[in-house]
């Protein structure tokens, strides 16, 4: 039986103001089973790209369900991804970012998923470097630990 290593932030209705913090998983974000979520903080995560063991199956390192709001992704590491994203205008390959997908019988949301994402200071395997929002800056070691 495959094993999910994955950090779901949202597996509840409307969960929202989270810190997810100094982790290694597989994958890292939100899904829309029970609803959806808002205002969630990713920091200073290491993820692998891999939700399933033996690594053959949902590869990819964030999910971002669609209708979620203002999930916040800051100087993460993301592995795992042969594209950079998915989203509704294009929804092939295996994504670092994988945005507005709701699920097998829905489909994908309109883009409100991409439209509501702040990314800033992440590494990932596809681009193979930082990607900055608005150029390099120092990002804070912990949300939580203020020093």
């Amino acid at each position: 039986m495959p094993r999910r290593v994955r950090i779901d932030d949202t597996h509840n209705s409307f969960t929202h103001n989270d810190l997810i913090e100094g982790n290694w998983a597989g994958n890292i974000g939100s899904d829309g089973t029970h609803g959806n979520t808002g205002w969630d903080a990713h920091l200073r995560n290491y993820v692998n790209g891999n939700s399933i063991d033996p690594k053959s199956d949902h590869l990819g390192a964030v999910s971002m369900a669609g209708h979620n709001h203002y999930q916040a992704y800051i100087g993460n590491v993301f592995r795992g991804g042969t594209v950079y994203q998915t989203t509704p205008a294009s929804p092939n390959g295996a994504p670092i970012y994988r945005l507005g997908f709701l699920g097998m019988a829905i489909g994908w949301d309109r883009g409100y998923a991409m439209d509501h994402i702040y990314r800033d200071a992440n590494w990932d395997n596809v681009t193979n470097g930082i990607v900055w929002l608005n150029g390099p800056r120092t990002i804070p070691n912990s949300f939580y630990w203020w020093s």
